[in-house]
């Protein structure tokens, strides 16, 4: 959210810093006389980042000087270096940025609207924001302590001191060194070349001025964003004053004039009175009628012979008194007397000076109303310019709410996003020790599956012969079938016997119908079944079979009558 007070942004680089001053790790009692440092607010500055220079130092260049020393250790033993050294020949070009929104009479304005609390608040977060911001746009200008004071806001306003060194890359000595040219370069600025027509000056073009221009109006755009913001000047060599820094500035040097002038007049008026004093004093000063008479020769051609004057003897005492002591002090008289008519010129001289004084302040009164005027005709067609643009900073505002509903979506998808991978690695290390099981398991179950695969060739081979057995062996009951039914057909065979072969038969049959053959096979038994044809060699085992079993019977009747 922007608030309606006018302020403008304020950055300063410089190679002056402190970081004990920054930290407040300093003597309070020494440092802090004027009392300008609120003690009570200092548990609210903010150490965003702190490293100690040295430990700085090796961390950036500790590989590259390490690197350094072994490539040249052999060839060039002079050119070896340390962190310690490199330190101490380049500490000196660490800089410090302070950077702060408004002033204090804006900061005291944004109290005054949103409460002390909240104006910190809004002064911090725009300071962090800067830093970040830093980071982002200055990757070679690297930050080693950024601290954000509050509690300088009796006279001044929240700002953020940030320390900083310039580091570049190089294919020449150490691969990462102290640059700022180097660093520039790496951030895309250039130095330009100077044209031969001269237009184009490289030494005050630089890329450092260059840089300096970009990061004010990088810290003006972030002011915009919760102020309005007062643009500033371009940098010349003689910045544009304000007009009130104008005014300000006139008035100090008349009040001190005027101050020197009146002192001047004083010191003037005390040495008058003084040679006044001294004079009258020579004027009184009695001498003695013998020193006259020692002193004053009367020439006796003062007067003709003819001619006389006449005295009062009080009147003569006198002009003899005077005329000694003039006499006596005429060089001293003529000395004050000349002081005099000096000092009389010069309170002449002040007073013509105050005069000219008073005249320049009524210019510069004049000078001031009109400065007036045209800053209130500045400050209308602005206030013109901020209603045409409230339509645009409405919709910017919105953008903004957007933007940080997005960010903050963003880190939430972003914190889900982390969690996920960890739960994301844990199930890719398990699904590893699950694979490496699962092959472990496969190359057994491969193996067993070889072993099985031979036993089931055994099965099929020991199939197959019991199913050419199985073949034969229907056959076989096949031409039995045909048997049982040409001797049914061709023999007076008794009723019990009869039965038992037509069993016998039908059993056949039966194993011929249910038996699992191939159509071949069932064809050839069908076939050998349905004959009429029998054997010789069964005809003759049948007859050979068939008159035992006659025999047989007639031996079982014959024992039988017997018994």
């Amino acid at each position: 959210m922007r608030y309606n007070i006018e302020a403008k942004a304020s950055m300063h680089v410089g190679k002056k810093y402190s970081i004990t001053h920054n930290l407040r790790t300093y003597d309070a009692n020494k440092w802090n006389k004027d009392g300008h440092i609120q003690s009570d607010r200092t548990p609210l500055n903010v150490v965003l980042t702190n490293t100690d220079l040295k430990s700085f130092f090796k961390k950036t260049f500790g590989a590259a000087i390490e690197q350094f020393n072994e490539k040249n250790k052999d060839k060039h033993p002079e050119r070896l270096t340390s962190v310690d050294e490199y330190y101490n020949k380049y500490r000196g070009h660490a800089q410090e940025c302070i950077m702060q929104m408004g002033d204090h009479e804006s900061y005291l304005k944004l109290v005054e609207k949103v409460g002390q609390n909240k104006a910190d608040e809004i002064h911090k977060e725009f300071l962090t924001r800067a830093y970040q911001n830093w980071l982002t746009d200055n990757p070679s200008l690297k930050v080693f302590s950024a601290t954000i004071h509050m509690d300088e806001t009796k006279d001044g306003t929240p700002h953020i001191h940030l320390d900083f060194l310039p580091v570049a890359e190089s294919s020449r000595g150490l691969t990462v060194k102290v640059s700022m040219d180097g660093a520039m370069k790496q951030l895309g600025l250039n130095r330009k070349n100077k044209a031969k027509d001269g237009q184009n000056d490289s030494y005050s073009d630089t890329p450092y001025k260059r840089w300096l221009s970009q990061q004010r109006e990088r810290v003006e755009a972030l002011t915009n964003e919760y102020l309005t913001l007062i643009p500033s000047e371009p940098f010349t060599k003689r910045r544009r004053q304000e007009t009130w820094q104008w005014r300000a500035q006139q008035k100090e040097v008349l009040a001190e004039d005027i101050k020197q002038l009146s002192q001047n007049k004083e010191q003037a008026e005390k040495d008058i009175e003084q040679l006044r004093t001294e004079y009258k004093q020579y004027r009184d000063l009695e001498v003695s009628t013998d020193d006259i008479s020692q002193k004053i020769k009367v020439k006796s051609n003062l007067f003709s012979k003819s001619e006389t004057v006449t005295l009062d003897k009080a009147d003569f005492d006198i002009l003899q008194e005077q005329s000694a002591a003039y006499i006596a002090n005429r060089d001293r008289i003529q000395e004050l007397d000349e002081r005099e008519r000096k000092l009389a010129e010069a309170e002449k001289d002040l007073e013509h000076q105050k005069k000219a004084n008073e005249n320049y302040c009524k210019q510069v009164a004049d000078a001031a109303r009109e400065k007036k005027k045209e800053a209130e005709a500045l400050i209308k067609e602005y206030e013109d310019k901020v209603a045409l643009s409230n339509g645009y900073v409405s919709r910017a505002e919105a953008k903004y709410r957007e933007q940080q509903e997005l960010n903050k979506r963003y880190q939430i998808s972003q914190k889900l996003l982390n969690e996920n991978r960890a739960v994301i690695s844990d199930l890719k290390e398990q699904l590893i020790s699950k694979d490496k099981q699962c092959k472990e398991e496969v190359a057994a179950l491969s193996a067993e599956n070889s072993t099985l695969k031979k036993e089931i060739k055994k099965l099929e081979n020991y199939i197959e012969g019991i199913r050419k057995n199985f073949s034969t062996a229907i056959m076989k009951i096949g031409i039995l079938s045909n048997v049982f039914k040409v001797l049914l057909c061709s023999h007076n065979i008794p009723d019990k016997e009869c039965a038992l072969i037509q069993s016998t038969k039908k059993y056949c049959d039966d194993c011929i119908t249910q038996a699992p053959l191939t159509p071949e096979n069932r064809e050839k038994v069908q076939a050998i079944s349905k004959g009429s044809h029998i054997p010789k060699v069964i005809t003759e085992l049948s007859e050979t079979l068939y008159q035992e079993m006659q025999d047989a019977m007639l031996q079982d009747q014959s024992l039988g009558r017997t018994r």
